[in-house]
């Protein structure tokens, strides 16, 4: 699962690298106590999804993309395929994060769920 993640990052054009140091990123803040209360794994990859669909908008995409998990598991590499406009309605409450289907968010409750995926909101 997680090669694949690799690949469909390099197919909107974010490398492997700045995934890598993302993640990398995230691992350590998330080792140290004075950076927990600021980042969590889900906020990471929301904005690794962000820089995901920017890069899908640049380019023109009409397919459904590769999104990455954004729960709260920080070793998950799952994906999600949406279309730039499936991803934006998710987007339109920020307080919403996308995961596969059965992955959860601490502190936050399934609003809808489907095949591909749910939308967790953090009251």
């Amino acid at each position: 699962m997680a090669r694949i993640a690799w690949y469909s990052a390099a197919v909107i054009g974010i490398s492997s690298v700045q995934l890598a140091r993302t993640h990398s990123q995230m691992n350590w803040r998330l080792s140290h106590r004075t950076w927990r209360p600021k980042l969590k794994p889900e906020d990471v990859f929301r904005e690794t999804n962000e820089r995901i669909a920017e890069r899908a908008r640049e380019f023109g995409f009409r397919l459904r993309v590769p999104f990455i998990c954004e729960c709260s598991d920080q070793g998950c590499f799952g994906f999600i395929r949406l279309s730039l406009e499936e991803y934006e309605e998710a987007r339109s409450d920020p307080h919403r994060y996308l995961t596969i289907s059965g992955h959860e968010v601490l502190g936050a409750l399934v609003i809808t769920r489907d095949a591909r995926f749910a939308l967790a909101e953090k009251l």
